[in-house]
């Protein structure tokens, strides 16, 4: 999306309109063709052949937040703070504007009371081939999520 469309991080995200949620729609509806579906019992990678966008399920707000967990600290931070404890302190001085709304000894939870983002719900009519090329008819919902930058990406992907 164009400069002047960034979500600069204030406030409330701005309110998207179906007709924006098309636009996304053809401008990254083609990821649909990569993304790696799996059937139970069929590890083959499965083709997709076709697909055909629905309709929005659901639109919903959530606040900015960040999650940190231990696995993340000794793959990423262990050279450079001492502890786990000691990498979270580090985060709370650096990200003043969250507040930590859970944390334990392996993980901990920091989220914004006015900074918020968009995910998004899609269904498509998606027509596959397995493993042993049998061609397969699914709905499948798309889980989009809207980043700072106002783009917005698919975060997860479920058969019906």
């Amino acid at each position: 999306m164009n400069e002047s469309r960034q979500n600069t991080g204030r406030g409330r995200p701005r309110i998207l309109s179906e007709k924006e949620i098309e636009s996304w729609q053809d401008t990254y509806g083609e990821d649909i063709q990569i993304v790696d579906y799996k059937k139970p019992n069929v590890d083959d990678f499965i083709n997709v052949l076709d697909y055909k966008f629905l309709r929005v399920v659901d639109k919903w707000e959530e606040p900015n937040g960040l999650i940190v967990d231990e696995d993340m600290y000794k793959m990423y931070q262990e050279k450079e703070f001492k502890s786990f404890r000691e990498w979270k302190e580090s985060l709370k001085r650096q990200f003043t504007n969250l507040t930590v709304v859970s944390e334990s000894e392996q993980d901990m939870v920091m989220k914004s009371a006015t900074d918020k983002h968009y995910k998004i719900e899609l269904l498509y009519d998606v027509n596959a081939t397995n493993g042993l090329g049998q061609s397969i008819y699914k709905k499948v919902s798309f889980f989009v999520e809207e980043d700072v930058f106002d783009n917005y990406k698919i975060i997860l992907v479920h058969d019906k």
